[in-house]
């Protein structure tokens, strides 16, 4: 059933801003599958899997930082100090290091699963699953950090849900993204 999704553009990014290159080019003449290796289904992949690649390479980074920073600061303080430290010392700051890469690795290994029944969104450790009937439109405006889905019901007060895997970090990659999840959601 296809549905209105233009009450999402307003406040976008300006319409052709990013279709192209400087002059006019198009920024790619490959196909769709050309360009992923994505399996087709009429103009649309049947399948295709949205996730935040900057955030993701940061979040990678700074783990692997913070875990090197936290070893070289344990292994460079004298045998005595150290000795000091009891079981459960080590395990309380193990167990904080623990928390703190896995909260920037749930952030960047965030994803938008699409494919014919719906989105699967994953968000840190969680996944829900929206079917495409249940989807308003799909909002990503200039300044939001990350797009959404409104979904239908309620129009009082409607439901959002964030999609973490879509980012504004990823530009143009991410405005690209939305304009075909929202392509995807008319055509279902």
């Amino acid at each position: 059933m296809p549905r209105n999704l233009a009450v999402t553009v307003q406040g976008s990014h300006p319409p052709g801003r990013y279709a192209s290159q400087p002059g006019g080019q198009p920024a790619s003449t490959q196909t769709g599958e050309e360009r992923t290796g994505v399996a087709m289904v009429g103009a649309m992949p049947a399948e295709r899997v949205l996730r935040p690649v900057r955030t993701r390479a940061f979040a990678i980074a700074l783990s692997a930082a913070i875990t090197g920073a936290a070893l070289l600061g344990w292994f460079l303080l004298p045998a005595h100090i150290r000795a000091q430290f009891t079981a459960f010392q080590l395990v309380t700051l193990l167990i904080i290091l623990g928390f703190m890469v896995a909260a920037m690795l749930l952030l960047g290994f965030s994803a938008v699963r699409v494919d014919d029944r719906g989105l699967a969104i994953r968000n840190g450790p969680f996944t829900r699953r929206v079917s495409w009937g249940e989807i308003g439109s799909i909002r990503f405006r200039h300044g939001d950090p990350w797009a959404y889905v409104i979904l239908t019901g309620d129009t009082d007060d409607p439901k959002r849900i964030a999609m973490l895997g879509i980012q504004a970090t990823d530009r143009q990659r991410a405005i690209d993204a939305v304009a075909w999840l929202r392509e995807r959601a008319t055509q279902a």
